[in-house]
């Protein structure tokens, strides 16, 4: 887990003062002031492709087989090392999108395939010791990681900051509850 992303969950659990910045290594993180704060009523790509770059995320962005948005975040920019591999890579699907690709919702989705078989003993331990993200198995026999955000009504873009950042966050856990590396 990098600095960044440390210092994201640091903010949402209160343990890091509202627009510290992050360690040497990594940008500083947005900050919301008392009299502004930046909300979103819907996803944008360009949106959610910033915050994926400020958690220094690589990315790549393209269209689904429904022509919907999609980004496929493919590791760590600028970094000596990757998230372990295969649990480097998730794709952010985008849903229920106008013809600007505005959209209400976001899920955040990986699939891992283990080496082992894993019991659903495991992934139902994993989905009880964590939170915001849903673990199970596909049609295909793959294991999915995902977490689903929501803009309508409003979400604030330092919640989805720090959403993503807890994705990124139990992405690794999952990985290591499964025996991925």
């Amino acid at each position: 887990m990098t600095r960044t992303i440390a210092a994201a969950l640091g903010l949402l659990l209160g343990l890091a003062a509202p627009g510290a910045a992050a360690q040497a290594d990594g940008p500083a993180l947005p900050t919301t002031s008392n009299t502004t704060i930046e909300r979103y009523d819907h996803f944008g790509v360009d949106e959610v492709a910033a915050l994926l770059r400020l958690l220094g995320l690589d990315h790549e962005i393209g269209r689904d087989v429904y022509n919907a948005p999609v980004i496929s975040v493919t590791g760590i920019a600028n970094a000596e090392t990757t998230l372990p591999s295969p649990a480097d890579r998730f794709d952010v699907l985008f849903f229920g999108c106008d013809e600007a690709d505005r959209c209400d919702e976001i899920s955040l989705v990986s699939h891992y395939t283990p080496t082992r078989p894993t019991s659903l003993t495991t992934i139902n331990r994993f989905n009880q010791g964590t939170r915001f993200t849903t673990a199970y198995t596909s049609g295909n026999g793959d294991l999915v990681l995902s977490m689903d955000l929501s803009a309508m009504g409003g979400i604030g873009r330092q919640a989805t900051l720090v959403m993503i950042a807890i994705y990124v966050y139990n992405m690794e856990s999952f990985a290591s509850a499964i025996g991925v590396s």
